[in-house]
């Protein structure tokens, strides 16, 4: 009804604040779904405030992050998670695990090995940000970085696997069906160019 009222006026922008955060999950994608599809015929910006990163970056056409009051990045949901402006905006976009790292070449050297730089070479002393997605697990003394599960937390179409890397935690993103147990031991590779940040 509120949407209704909202709609009849045929305004240019309707603001939408935390219009989905009082329903539960299949609720909410499925009002996701219809609100996405009444944008589309009725042709009216709809401006979505939220909380929920996974929210935005699913809904959005476009994405616009607002810190101490200023916006920091505007773009395309993808664009704004893989290529954010610096590491405070990548760990409040979805997990990230932030390592030392000292790059040269287009290769940056951490703790999880050589890894691929995204974006432009840069030189020296850098922070770099792994995604869990970019985390793959592999069995034990393959020849990639050895880690130990710690632990892990089931969400049925995937899980999240803790594990620590000598002094270096680290979180991957795995499918339920090969959930590893705390206590195993693995061994990981990150795939995939990471993005490297200069280190303050």
């Amino acid at each position: 009804m509120a949407l209704a009222r909202a709609l009849i006026n045929k305004p240019k922008v309707l603001l939408l604040d935390e219009p989905l955060s009082a329903l539960d999950r299949k609720m909410r994608e499925q009002m996701q779904v219809e609100l996405i599809k009444l944008q589309r015929q009725v042709g009216i910006t709809f401006v979505l405030v939220t909380h929920d990163q996974g929210e935005a970056l699913s809904f959005a056409d476009q994405v616009a992050i607002l810190r101490g009051g200023r916006l920091t990045s505007v773009g395309a949901p993808r664009t704004v998670y893989e290529q954010p402006a610096d590491l405070a905006e990548a760990a409040f976009l979805g997990d990230a695990v932030r390592l030392e790292g000292v790059a040269d070449a287009g290769v940056v050297r951490t703790a999880l090995g050589d890894l691929t730089v995204d974006g432009p070479p840069s030189r020296g002393e850098v922070e770099v940000l792994v995604r869990p997605e970019q985390v793959r697990l592999r069995p034990p003394g393959d020849g990639a970085v050895g880690a130990v599960v710690e632990r892990t937390s089931y969400f049925g179409h995937d899980a999240l696997a803790i594990l620590r890397a000598g002094d270096v935690v680290v979180s991957a993103r795995v499918r339920g069906s090969e959930l590893p147990e705390p206590g195993d031991a693995v061994s990981l590779t990150v795939e995939g160019p990471v993005r490297t940040f200069a280190r303050a």
